[in-house]
């Protein structure tokens, strides 16, 4: 199968002529438009927006909109048929012009916080004690609460913008108010594998199969299981097959894998293979949001200490909203990088336009903010005249300090450590000499040297995470939980992980696991906004849970989903093997070999496969575990 879509958002829709493959006997066996969806109630799930085809009579929204899906059960036709439609100009039939699509944005976010006296005492307002800003929208233009000192907290937090701006526009003397505005561009995912899905409809029995790549699996089963069930399909049971594939972000919540769906769907029950090629994939995949960033921020002439820092972001989401508003938030909110920011005022809004959509990629939002942030500080350091070094130490952001929403950074943070590290390495203390060096060898071309520290938070304080290890009587050990492999080594380092506890790697992992009988969690699903409902199950099921799973995505395998799997290995350590261990070591008259000693599960390591404590006899895992599972541990 293929996708032909709408080239120009300018003109109405008016549908597709394949004429020209026609006459050539290159018909598609099945082509699937906006008439079959709504004939057959398959209909986008909410958080995906327009619908999966563009309505004959309607101007695309985005460039690269789908129109239709060409479906054929042989690959010679298929193949020529879809070069042709590449390079044909008339396949999409367009009627009268139209204004460009306009939309409100996605969303706007605004964090202000005014600091205490000194880093560590308490704020005068912050984002985390009181609110973040949502505006209304007029006119797609955000419109912030009215300012007022003793108001409601919104209120509030616009009386001390307003002061901060104040503050930015008529400074003290010994001030200097940097003002910078920063591009960062619109960027293309080059995952080697491009977006694909081998999909089929067993329709005597119900069955919807689906192999496609995915940091998502979660998602797409219950969303896709949504679709099936309302559709004239009747889908009784669909398999999800996510495989391993190298997504950062690309494969996240991506809309491909719906459209696979589809064409499995009404492929007359033959396997059906839907794969970008690298145009498509250029044409179409999510890409990287461009930001555009509006920076200002007062310093201290003659200490280089920060005072304000006032940001503007705007990050263009394209046709479809995905992650826009979460990707604009996250890179406002890391926007100060590795510095302290006294007071701050941060504003992130991300903007629908007609390009294709844009989503998560490595990085998510905070490669364009804490680029700005560097580039800002080495422009200011040149204008005062300091070691880049020197105005960067000056601020460095230190253990117990405040962000600019007000929160505390979990436990030691050690750019200044590594800012006295750098600032010593050769290639900053002979930069210019080896540029005067090169250039002098090398008269055509340039030599510099730059220096950028930045620090990223991962996770996105909604994980979710099952893990389950076994400990079987012959001394092997299986893994299972819910992440999903995509060619991160996440599965070698599940393998890995148990062994800290267990003293060997497992030998069996299964990753992606959806299916929890032995420990059935329930949960509203909206980890961020707690109903009356939810809170009372919080207070009174032991089952309850904010969320159940969540994306495989970023950093979250190194350390989220390891962490349950390293819990579950410390359990059958704690209840199973040292018990059975101790026994062993105090068997005999007096307490045994053990008895001379003070022998303490704090002193436990693993030495070459086998268990040891305080110089006791070296026990094998098969060994414990054999005696473990005979005494009922």
């Amino acid at each position: 199968a293929f996708i032909i879509r709408a080239t120009r958002c300018d003109r109405r829709y008016e549908g597709i002529d394949l004429s020209a493959l026609e006459a050539a006997g290159l018909a598609p066996d099945r082509v699937v438009t906006a008439e079959d969806m709504e004939r057959d109630n398959i209909q986008v799930p909410e958080y995906y927006g327009p619908a999966f085809f563009l309505p004959a009579g309607e101007a695309p929204l985005y460039l690269g909109y789908p129109v239709a899906l060409c479906i054929y059960h042989d690959f010679a036709r298929f193949s020529v048929a879809k070069a042709r439609v590449r390079a044909a100009e008339d396949v999409v039939v367009y009627g009268e012009q139209t204004p460009l699509p306009e939309k409100p944005p996605y969303g706007a976010f605004r964090y202000i916080r005014a600091g205490g006296d000194t880093p560590y005492a308490p704020d005068r307002f912050s984002a985390l004690q009181e609110t973040v800003l949502y505006p209304d929208f007029r006119k797609r233009h955000p419109v912030w609460p009215q300012a007022l000192e003793n108001g409601k907290d919104s209120q509030r937090a616009m009386y001390y913008a307003n002061q901060l701006a104040e503050q930015l526009d008529t400074p003290p003397d010994d001030w200097l108010v940097f003002e910078g505005e920063y591009q960062t561009p619109y960027i293309d995912h080059f995952a080697m594998e491009a977006d694909n899905a081998n999909c089929w409809f067993d329709a005597d029995a119900g069955d919807m199969h689906l192999v496609c790549g995915s940091q998502s699996p979660a998602e797409l089963v219950e969303r896709m299981a949504e679709l099936n069930s309302a559709s004239t399909f009747a889908s009784a049971r669909l398999f999800l097959h996510p495989t391993y594939t190298v997504g950062y972000g690309s494969k996240d919540n991506s809309i491909f894998p719906y459209y696979g769906l589809i064409a499995g769907l009404y492929g007359d029950g033959q396997p059906v293979r839907l794969a970008n090629d690298r145009y498509e994939q250029f044409q179409a995949t999510m890409k990287r949001h461009p930001f555009t960033i509006r920076n200002r921020l007062a310093v201290e002439r003659e200490t280089g200490k920060f005072q304000i820092f006032k940001q503007n972001l705007t990050a263009n989401g394209g046709g479809r909203a995905n992650f826009s508003n979460s990707v604009a938030f996250v890179g406002a909110t890391a926007a100060q990088g590795i510095y302290y920011m006294p007071n701050s005022d941060l504003t992130a809004t991300a903007e629908f336009s007609r390009m294709p959509e844009a989503g998560s990629m490595r990085g998510y939002g905070t490669i364009q903010t804490m680029a700005a942030t560097e580039l800002m500080v080495d422009e200011i350091a040149d204008q005062l005249g300091m070691d880049p070094f020197e105005l960067r130490l000056a601020n460095v952001f230190k253990s117990g300090m405040k962000n600019t929403q007000g929160a505390i950074p979990a436990g030691h943070l050690r750019a200044e450590e590594i800012l006295h590290k750098a600032r010593q390495h050769e290639i900053w203390t002979q930069r210019a000499s080896r540029k005067q060096a090169f250039e002098a060898d090398h008269p055509e071309q340039r030599y510099g040297v730059g220096f950028a520290c930045v620090q990223k938070d991962f996770g996105h304080g909604a994980e979710g995470v099952f893990s389950e290890v076994r400990l079987n009587a012959d001394g092997s050990i299986e893994v299972r939980n819910t992440g999903a492999e995509m060619g991160t080594g996440y599965s070698t380092s599940q393998a890995a992980v148990v062994a800290q506890w267990l003293g060997q790697p497992a030998n069996t992992v299964h990753t992606a696991e959806t299916e929890w009988d032995d420990l059935a969690m329930t949960s509203s699903g909206n980890p961020y906004v707690m109903s009356q409902s939810d809170q009372e199950a919080a207070q009174t099921d032991p089952r309850w849970t904010p969320m159940l799973q969540q994306a495989s995505s970023a950093s979250n395998s190194s350390y989220y989903l390891s962490f349950p799997t390293i819990e579950a290995a410390r359990v059958i350590f704690r209840h199973g093997l040292w018990p059975v261990a101790l026994e062993y070591w105090q068997r005999g008259i007096g307490g045994g070999q053990a008895a001379p000693y003070v022998v303490r599960e704090q002193d436990a390591r693993w030495e070459h496969g086998k268990l040891t404590a305080n110089g006791m006899e070296p026990l094998s895992l098969a060994f414990l575990a054999e005696r473990a599972h005979a005494t009922g541990r």
